[in-house]
């Protein structure tokens, strides 16, 4: 049986620790900043709105930068806890075949079938 090893350890906590503060982020931003700005149906006052709480946008923008860096920080912690634990599958050619098709279906998308072609 495998040990947990100190880096282990400090990955999981980095990890856990930027999950929640992303997600605390991004409902801050969208939820308490933009949303309020929003007027469904009506876009020119949607537009006044937003010009006239250009700081309110700005801070939104930020957090969505924010939001961006700790997604970063959290894929990377998430790749070194993967590394440790299943160091062989990120070195096989067939992984790095398989992430970058399932990144190009995630993409391009299946190709769509017309109702003539379709199987009954």
């Amino acid at each position: 049986m495998n040990r947990i090893d100190n880096s282990q350890r400090t990955a999981a906590k980095i990890a856990g620790v930027t999950g929640l503060l992303a997600m605390a982020i991004v409902v801050v931003g969208n939820y308490a900043l933009l949303s309020p700005l929003v007027v469904p149906g009506n876009a020119a006052e949607t537009a006044r709105n937003i010009v006239s709480h250009q700081t309110q946008v700005r801070v939104a923008l930020t957090c969505f930068l924010m939001y961006s860096a700790s997604v970063v920080v959290l894929l990377a912690a998430l790749f070194g806890l993967a590394v440790t634990v299943c160091s062989y599958w990120f070195d096989s050619p067939m992984a790095l075949f398989e992430l970058v098709v399932s990144f190009w279906l995630l993409f391009k998308g299946l190709p769509r079938q017309n109702a003539d072609t379709a199987p009954p």
